[in-house]
């Protein structure tokens, strides 16, 4: 029986002479074996990672207070000043996006931070302001005049709880444009480089989430480090003493049924 001929282009067949496909990249590229585990590249960081509600909320609740006043673009453009001023030759600062952080400045840094966003103080004491106020311990407080709190705690507790409420999934868009800001704040203090050939190597595709297939891939690599940053920013730190205080205070502020919550020492190990 005569064999039918392939009646395909010559360039769709596999058996073309001169068919040069590109190697495939090995499934495991840039993992390191170890024993029987293979460790991918963001674990070999030596990173440390924190559970986001526990942790990431209270850390990173002051960027979205400041998104919540002056807009996203506005607040963007302030955390960028504040992210600069500590970018020199000589310093290598922990990752200024975290509270805890930018509560541990010395005197004459928490002076060049004031200078930093000088044009926009006004704005972001009044942004600030509901936590000045209400936690007497809040790492930012120098940034923000502290009124009587009992005066204004109901007014202070609607803009907490709206702010906590709307970022509380860190896979919404609120959630997800505070993660963001605070990594761009990353790749402006140098702390955070990225490959080529990484989702993060177009960051500013985010501004679309959650739109486009790209900004949720993204999305995803937003969240994952986020996580690993602050824990390795806050990890030479008491880590979690504003995240314990956050929450603690907020129960004082306003009770709930004890049966409801969830003790912050048992939970707060840090769960990913």
């Amino acid at each position: 029986m005569t064999e039918r001929p392939d009646s395909r282009d010559p360039e769709q067949r596999d058996d073309h002479p001169n068919d040069t496909k590109p190697p495939r990249p090995a499934i495991l590229a840039g993992h390191r074996q170890v024993g029987k585990r293979f460790i991918p590249p963001l674990a070999q960081l030596n990173l440390k990672p924190v559970s986001y509600t526990v942790t990431g909320i209270p850390e990173l609740l002051w960027i979205a207070l400041l998104q919540h006043q002056v807009g996203e673009r506005e607040a963007a453009d302030i955390c960028a000043r504040i992210a600069k001023a500590f970018v020199a030759p000589d310093q290598n600062p922990a990752w200024c996006a975290c509270a805890t952080v930018l509560g541990q400045l010395a005197e004459d840094s928490r002076t060049r931070l004031q200078e930093a966003i000088d044009h926009k103080r006004d704005a972001v004491a009044e942004a600030l302001a509901p936590l000045a106020r209400q936690y007497p311990n809040f790492p930012l407080s120098y940034l923000s005049s502290a009124s009587n709190a009992s005066e204004h705690r109901s007014n202070d507790l609607e803009r907490l709880k709206l702010c906590v409420s709307s970022v509380y999934d860190k896979r919404s868009t609120p959630g997800m444009r505070m993660q963001a800001t605070a990594i761009y704040m990353a790749f402006i203090g140098e702390q955070l480089v990225v490959s080529p050939d990484t989702s993060l190597a177009n960051f500013p595709e985010i501004e679309k989430y959650p739109a486009t297939e790209e900004s949720r891939a993204i999305g995803v690599s937003v969240c994952a480090t986020v996580n690993m940053l602050i824990g390795t920013a806050i990890a030479n730190q008491d880590r979690l003493k504003w995240a314990n205080y956050f929450w603690n205070r907020g129960l004082e502020l306003e009770p709930i049924d004890s049966s409801l919550v969830l003790s912050m020492s048992e939970y707060g190990a840090d769960d990913a």
